[in-house]
This record gives C-alpha cells, sequence and structure tokens, in this order.
C-alpha cells in the first residue's frame, strides 16, 4: 500500500503539467515542439518544467516552454477490434433472426472481419499535453 502511495506521489508532483493522463516510463511517445518539428521516442521522466525522451540518438530534456504537444501511443486496438468483430457478426445473426431463416450464417465469418477490420483502424496516438498558443 505504502509503494502505490509513493507511486501516486511521485507520478503527480513531477508530472502535474502533463496531467492525470501522464505516461509511464519507457512508453512509445511523441513529442511536437514549438518550431513543428517532432520527436519520437520512449518517455523517460518528466519534472514540473521538463521532460526528458529517450530517442534512438539518446536521453533529450525539453524544457516544457518549447513543447507544443506530447502524444502517446495507445493501446486499445486489440479491445476495439474485437468489439467490431462481435458488432460485424451479430449483423448476419440478426438478419437471419428476422427472415426466420439460417441462410445467413456462412456471412457470420466475413462481417465479423470487416468490423474486425473497422474496429481496429483510427488514431494510434493520443495527446496526453497540449499547449494553448494563441
Amino acid at each position: 500500500m505504502i509503494r502505490v502511495l509513493f507511486f501516486l506521489w511521485a507520478r503527480l508532483s513531477a508530472e502535474d503539467w502533463i496531467g492525470a493522463r501522464a505516461p509511464y516510463e519507457g512508453q512509445e511517445t511523441v513529442l511536437t515542439t514549438m518550431d513543428g518539428n517532432k520527436h519520437k521516442g520512449w518517455f523517460g521522466s518528466a519534472t514540473p518544467d521538463a521532460i526528458v525522451l529517450q530517442t534512438k540518438a539518446g536521453e533529450r530534456s525539453f524544457a516544457k516552454r518549447e513543447v507544443l504537444q506530447v502524444s502517446v501511443k495507445r493501446r486499445d486496438r486489440l479491445p476495439r477490434a474485437s468489439t467490431g468483430a462481435l458488432i460485424g457478426a451479430s449483423i448476419p445473426i440478426f438478419a437471419g433472426l428476422i427472415a426466420r431463416s439460417w441462410g445467413a450464417a456462412p456471412y457470420i465469418p466475413p462481417f465479423a472481419l470487416y468490423g474486425a477490420g473497422l474496429g481496429s483502424i483510427g488514431r494510434t496516438h493520443e495527446p496526453v499535453y497540449r499547449r494553448n498558443v494563441p
């Protein structure tokens, strides 16, 4: 319990400008600077006035004043794909129930694959910090 409380306190105190949705250490991160350059890497740490990103070239620190946006990779593609597959598979099942015929049964796998494909596409990075620029 003490370990959990310490983890939460350290996370909230050091990363307060990123907010409650702060990335965890090692999470794939895309950082956009004020001049429009994008830096891809892995989240290292954050302080109230800077963020550290582990890039292929090494460790880079960015001051808060030069950061426009911080985005992290979303990890919810599998749940969205499985939900899409369930919805897609239910379409021919309900069509067969309405028509009172099981002739729609061969269409269940293709509709499930189509639903899984639609469910898995979308945004891959979610912004956790965006600077308000006038």
